[in-house]
């Protein structure tokens, strides 16, 4: 029983790892003013790619030829999509409550604007779709 649990985790056992850390920045008075969470993603121990969110840090990722990124992120009213390198390709985002219902759908080839002001305080996702790949994004309205 133990060898064949070994050899199923074995088997099974994704080649990529993702390691995330915090940092903090405070002022003078003591306070906290920014906020940085570091995500790495490692293939067999080396890191290869490394995403900062932060208060004053757009989220970050690479896909294939093309980068996503999200800012404000936690948001008052708008955020911000920009798609480098997207070609022709046209995108979608969807926009989710945390309960997964969708909320809105928008088309886009490279930057988009979502006003969230009508939309009250919380979580919600955002899930990108650019030609066969899909990426789900959290997002935090104040």
């Amino acid at each position: 029983m133990k060898q064949s649990f070994l050899l199923f985790f074995l088997l099974f056992l994704p080649a990529i790892t993702y390691a995330q850390s915090v940092t903090y920045a405070y002022d003078s008075s003591g306070k906290r003013v920014n906020r940085t969470l570091i995500i790495s993603k490692s293939t067999t121990g080396s890191n290869t790619d490394s995403t900062k969110i932060g208060q004053s840090n757009p989220a970050f990722d690479s896909r294939d030829n093309y980068e996503i990124k999200i800012f404000p992120n936690p948001t008052y009213g708008s955020i911000n999509i920009s798609v480098n390198n997207i070609g022709a390709v046209e995108g979608m985002i969807q926009l989710c409550d945390n309960k997964g219902i969708l909320l809105g759908q928008y088309e886009f080839l490279k930057d988009i604007s979502i006003n969230l002001n009508h939309f009250s305080s919380g979580l919600y996702l955002l899930k990108i779709k650019i030609g066969s790949q899909q990426t789900i994004w959290k997002i935090l309205k104040k």
